[in-house]
């Protein structure tokens, strides 16, 4: 059955206020980007249009626009929502949030502190919020140039006997088993462990195994 067009925009437009509301509370001002803009290597996503002269993205993401912006180093804390292309050619909508500029800790620890008041508005109160590495996990890939894209996909998609299979040495294959199977709140890894001891223990867990890659995450990633 086809959608209600108007009831599923009344139901987004409910939750938007909400999830606004929140943002307002946290002093996050939100951002408005161009729809198409000239194509640079720094920006990413979006879908490529030419005009026979010069090269377009159509929505590129969001975060790349914003650090393609950043000329200066200073505390903001931005928000914003926007359509999305997803890879069938279909369009979603997506939220998300900026802080940069502060102490390190404290920006990722008030991201996730906002992700977790952004769940209660929307009436959602048993979550689970994972919280990974990517600088520890990249510091073992380093280690097996030849296999990191593989080995990545693997502890994307939890399958740990691509990995098992691989023709690598067995300490790499130990210390990635350590991190696809790690769940808790002390992993021994000081970014990590900083992070959760500031966060309540009911909803936020380090899970070594949480991998969401783009090229310019540098390290902290997490999931619901």
């Amino acid at each position: 059955m086809k959608k209600d067009f108007f009831s599923e925009n009344g139901k987004i437009a409910g939750l938007s206020k909400r999830i606004r509301a929140v943002f307002d509370d946290w002093n996050y001002e939100e951002i408005f980007l161009p729809f198409m803009e000239e194509y640079t290597d720094s920006l990413r996503g979006g879908l490529k249009h030419t005009d026979g002269k010069r090269f377009y993205l159509i929505k590129p993401d969001v975060t790349s626009q914003i650090i393609d912006r950043m000329k200066q180093r200073k505390t903001y804390r931005y928000f914003y929502f926007s359509d999305y292309f997803l890879g069938d050619g279909s369009c979603s909508i997506q939220f998300g949030a900026e802080f940069v500029g502060a102490n390190p800790l404290q920006e990722k620890v008030e991201i996730l502190q906002v992700v977790a008041s952004i769940l209660r508005a929307v009436d959602v109160s048993d979550f689970y919020v994972d919280v990974g590495s990517l600088k520890h996990l990249n510091e073992i890939l380093e280690k097996i140039p030849e296999r990191r894209r593989e080995a990545m996909e693997a502890l994307k998609s939890r399958n740990f006997t691509v990995i098992e299979d691989m023709n690598i040495d067995e300490e790499i294959k130990e210390a990635l088993w350590k991190i696809f199977s790690f769940r808790g709140r002390k992993s021994g890894i000081p970014q990590l462990d900083r992070i959760v001891d500031h966060l309540p223990e009911e909803h936020f867990f380090i899970d070594t195994g949480t991998v969401r890659y783009l090229d310019y995450y540098e390290d902290i990633v997490f999931e619901v």
